[in-house]
C-alpha cells in the first residue's frame, strides 16, 4: 500500500502541473473510497493476491489526495505563512487521525463484545468446557484479544 501510494503521489504530481487539482482530488477520493469499499468485502479466505491488489488500490487513491491537500493549503496562504501552515496541517490530519482510530476502536470493542455474547449464548459453546471459560473471560476484557493477535503464541498449551 505504501509503495503504491509513494508511486501515485509522484504522478500527482506530474499531473498537477498539466491539470487542476480539484480533478486531482475528485479522483483520488473515488478511487480511495473504491479502495475502503474493496478492503470491506475481505474475509478470512481472501486471497493474498486479492489483499495485496486491494491494498495498491487504496494506497493509489490516498497517494493521489494526500500531496494534493498539502499543495492546496500551501497555496492557499502567502508564502511567509508557508511553515506554519504546512505544520499546523500536519498536525491536525494527525489529531484528526487519532480521534477517527479512538472512535473506530470504541466501535469494534462493543461489537466484538456483543458478538461475543452472542456466541457464549450459543448451546454447542456453554456444553463445552475447555472453550466457554476462555471465551467467557475474554468478553469480559474485550482489550486482551489484541494482545493475543500480537503474541499468539500465548495460545499455545504448554505441557510441563
Amino acid at each position: 500500500m505504501m509503495i503504491s501510494l509513494i508511486a501515485a503521489s509522484i504522478i500527482d504530481s506530474q499531473i498537477l502541473l498539466r491539470t487542476r487539482y480539484q480533478n486531482v482530488l475528485v479522483t483520488g477520493m473515488l478511487i480511495t473510497s473504491l479502495g475502503f469499499y474493496l478492503m470491506s468485502t475481505m474475509g478470512v479466505d481472501t486471497s493474498s493476491f486479492i489483499t495485496y491488489l486491494y491494498m495498491i488500490i487504496l494506497g493509489s487513491g490516498m497517494g493521489l489526495v494526500m500531496p494534493t491537500l498539502a499543495i492546496v493549503v500551501q497555496e492557499a496562504f502567502p508564502k511567509s505563512q508557508l511553515g506554519t501552515v504546512t505544520s499546523a496541517a500536519a498536525f491536525f490530519r494527525s489529531i484528526g487521525g487519532t480521534i477517527g482510530v479512538t472512535l473506530f476502536n470504541v466501535v469494534m470493542n462493543h461489537s466484538i463484545s456483543d458478538n461475543m455474547q452472542q456466541v457464549l449464548s450459543d448451546p454447542d459453546v456453554a456444553s463445552n468446557q475447555a472453550v466457554h471459560p476462555v471465551l467467557a473471560k475474554l468478553a469480559e476484557n474485550t482489550d486482551s484479544l489484541f494482545g493475543m493477535m500480537i503474541a499468539p503464541d500465548v495460545l499455545k498449551c504448554r505441557r510441563s
